[in-house]
Order: structure tokens, then sequence, then C-alpha cells
């Protein structure tokens, strides 16, 4: 996931791991924010990593529903013990 306001040390690992991950027979496609500022490119990138992770935990028959961490989080806030 890439943004056209990423650092340059950032920018140059791609062709490495593009190369990195060829060697093994995998895929490494890049996916770019859209949208003309930041936090646009941003939020299409968390969409798209959301929508990716709920399709692929169902074409794995898991239920990408229960996350163990927010609802623990949810529990402590309601307790009002947020200490770790």
């Amino acid at each position: 996931m890439r943004s056209a306001n990423e650092h340059p040390g950032v920018a140059s690992r791609f062709p490495f791991l593009r190369d990195l991950v060829g060697r093994t027979g995998g895929f490494c496609g890049e996916f770019w924010g859209s949208g003309t500022g930041l936090l646009t490119q941003v939020f299409s990138l968390i969409l798209l990593g959301d929508y990716a992770s709920v399709y692929l935990a169902l074409l794995r028959g898991l239920d990408p529903t229960p996350i163990a961490t927010i609802d623990e989080m949810k529990s402590r806030m309601k307790d009002g013990n947020l200490e770790a």
C-alpha cells in the first residue's frame, strides 16, 4: 500500500521487495492511495485493507467479525479498567 507522499527511503525499497517476493513465486502488487490529500489517501488504503481482509477470511471459511483485542478494549472501558 503506497502513497504519493511516502518517504523516499520507503519508496526505494519497493523494487527490492518486488524482486524478493517474485523469486518465491508470490504476488507483490502495489496499491496506491486515491484522492488529492494525505488523509484521503490513507483512508482509501484503510478501506482497501479492510475489504481485502474480510474477503480473504470469507474465502478461507473464517468469520472475520470477532476481534478479540477490540472486544477486550470495550470491556475494559465499560469496567473503567484501562490499566495494562
